[in-house]
């Protein structure tokens, strides 16, 4: 950022400039971030304010989840009026900042915006008479008003009355605020996750995992959330039936194998599941990677991604990638649906491991690192470093509205 020096007095934590050089530095500013001259004069040196000292200044939240989510409640709990008041002036305000991740980010909405989906007919939901224990604590996951549909390739509001998507719309984008993102962040994470679902054999699976229902969540959800644990979620007979009639009912050798009791069907439609979980999950994790500051975990059902059993996490290996394409997640995400290797069919036949071709991918990649940096972890600091600094601008931006504040 270029400073502007000249006269200026104290006024707060801001700085009033002669009118003629405050005057130059607005428009200045606005030219550089390609806006209109709607933002005030006096929301604008608090934003020039807010991007310097959000560039240059270490992160003083100690856990900056807990934070988001207090101030989330903080301001679910103000009058209707007051919460669009304040995110109307978050919004003018993140208009005004720039970058080329927050560009990126706009450029994502604005596509998935343009594009016209044909509608797709969700199929009727199936439920068993028992349900699996439901989860004895609530997991983390990114604020959201639409999600991406698997199985459907659709991208789908959150359910509810209208006034009640009203207010998740308001909370979801003060609490995206408070975290370090963009406010329309979840809207971009669900495009990402539409276009790394690239493998048109797992549609049919996904439908019917979707389909399925345990209460609230899909079959999927459930046994992703249970997987590993005491109270993992079984299949029942019924479900069984279904998947057989569904994947299996062709006179092939390895329909006519999983045909040949309970027990083998179950076997089957596990290793499908699995599969279909390596599948799907490690996008989940990518996408979220390529949106989420560095200093905001994953979901707990996707932690595994950042592990570091041998060398960086596919989360830090990701945030070079990212780094790379100029912060461009689409442009990352297009490298990784160039180079994935297929689903294997049936689906049980072998399970996936998208690892192979996402390891090819990142060592190909090494070469270019090594031309900005001494070393892969010096490179990562960087990104890491860039990462941190637009996570601030976002939080500084909520501050500057009262965001956060009891």
């Amino acid at each position: 950022m270029t400073i502007v020096t000249g006269a200026h007095k104290t006024m707060g934590s801001y700085w009033i400039m002669d009118d003629g050089l405050e005057r130059a530095f607005c428009n200045a500013y606005r030219a550089r971030n390609k806006i209109g001259s709607g933002v005030s004069k006096l929301r604008m040196l608090r934003i020039v304010f807010a991007v310097a000292v959000a560039c240059c200044a270490p992160l003083l939240a100690q856990d900056p989840l807990a934070d988001a989510t207090r101030g989330a409640e903080q301001f679910a709990k103000k009058s209707a009026a007051s919460q669009k008041r304040m995110v109307k002036e978050v919004l003018e305000t993140v208009e005004a900042v720039g970058g080329d991740s927050f560009d990126a980010i706009r450029a994502i909405v604005l596509a998935g915006e343009v594009r016209k989906d044909a509608a797709v007919k969700a199929g009727k939901p199936k439920k068993p008479k028992k349900r699996a224990p439901k989860s004895g604590s609530s997991s983390w996951e990114m604020p959201a008003t639409v999600f991406y549909i698997y199985g459907r390739r659709s991208i789908e509001k959150a359910g509810g009355s209208a006034s009640k998507k009203r207010a998740l719309a308001r909370r979801a984008a003060v609490e995206l605020t408070l975290l370090g993102m963009m406010p329309e962040t979840d809207r971009a994470l669900a495009e990402l996750e539409r276009a790394l679902d690239n493998d048109h054999a797992a549609d049919q699976f996904a439908a019917f995992l979707e389909t399925w229902r345990n209460g609230d969540e899909s079959f999927y959800e459930a046994l992703d959330r249970t997987a590993g644990t005491e109270d993992s979620v079984f299949f029942y007979d019924v479900m069984l039936g279904d998947f057989v009639g569904a994947f299996a009912a062709g006179k092939d050798p390895a329909s006519r194998e999983v045909k040949k009791g309970l027990s083998a069907s179950h076997d089957a439609l596990h290793d499908a599941f699995l599969s279909y979980r390596q599948y799907r999950a490690f996008r989940e994790a990518l996408a979220l990677s390529l949106v989420l500051p560095p200093d905001i975990p994953l979901p707990k059902r996707l932690q595994r991604y950042e592990d570091k059993a041998a060398g960086n996490s596919l989360r830090e290996q990701a945030v070079m990638m990212l780094a790379l394409a100029n912060y461009d997640p689409l442009a990352v995400v297009k490298r990784v649906r160039d180079t994935a290797d297929p689903l294997s069919q049936p689906l049980w036949a072998k399970r996936h491991d998208p690892y192979p071709a996402w390891s090819k991918l990142f060592q190909a990649a090494v070469p270019e690192i090594l031309k900005h940096a001494s070393s892969t972890d010096e490179f990562l600091k960087q990104a890491l470093e860039k990462r941190m600094s637009d996570a601030r601008k976002m939080r500084k931006v909520a501050g500057l509205v009262g965001l956060g504040q009891a």
